[in-house]
Formats: structure tokens, sequence, C-alpha cells
């Protein structure tokens, strides 16, 4: 019995620490996306649509820096997902149709923090 419950705790404990980890990266990874989106609107809302452009690339490729590692913790349509809202902001942006740049990035926005509220640390996740 003693062995059992023994083995029980530490397959507890590794199941919350997996979980832990699992949510400081994809908490890492939204956060800064969420930082590079907000500096993106920030320009745009200065009129500075070159460096929102720039700003907008530099986020797709802090996306695809950490795609291998998020691809292991977030569902391929959540990835997907994101992908298509960057997407579209950046064409807005592009086209001058700064209403829905904006739109997009709101979207974006609530996208990540939906990533971010599924790998929180909860008894569905640990169990």
């Amino acid at each position: 019995m003693r062995a059992k419950l023994i083995g029980v705790i530490a397959v507890a404990v590794v199941a919350i620490s997996f979980c832990l980890t699992c949510l400081m990266v994809v908490t890492h990874a939204a956060g800064q996306m969420e930082e590079l989106s907000m500096q993106a609107e920030d320009l745009v809302d200065r009129g500075q649509l070159e460096d929102a452009a720039a700003k907008m690339a530099q986020l797709a490729s802090e996306w695809k820096r950490h795609q291998p590692f998020l691809e292991m913790l977030i569902s391929h349509d959540e990835m997907h997902t994101v992908v298509e809202r960057y997407t579209e902001a950046e064409i807005s942006l592009r086209d001058g149709r700064l209403d829905d740049f904006s739109k997009s990035m709101s979207l974006l926005m609530e996208m990540l923090d939906h990533i971010r509220e599924q790998e929180r640390v909860r008894w569905g996740n640990v169990l």
C-alpha cells in the first residue's frame, strides 16, 4: 500500500511539473506575441505604417521560432488560427485597411488568451 501511495505521489508530481513547464513555455511565447502585437498597433496608431509592417514581420518570425515547441503542446488548429490572424493583419496593414488590421489584431490577442487559458494548470490537464 505504501509503495502505491509513493507511486501515485511521484506520478502526480511529474504530471504537475510537466503542466507547469508547458504553461511557462506557452506563456512565454504568447507574451512575446502580445508584446509585439501591441507595439505594432501603437506604431499604426502613430501613423508609422512601415515600422508596423516590420514589427508584424518580426511577430511572424517569432511565432515560427516558437512553433516547434508549441506544436507539441497546443492543437494544430490553434496554431493555424494564430498564423491566419497575423497573416490577415499583415495583409490588411499592407493594403491600408486599418480597421481590418485592428480587428485581426484583436482576434489574434483573443486567440493567444485562449491558448494560454488551455495550458493553465488544473486537474483536467494533470489527469
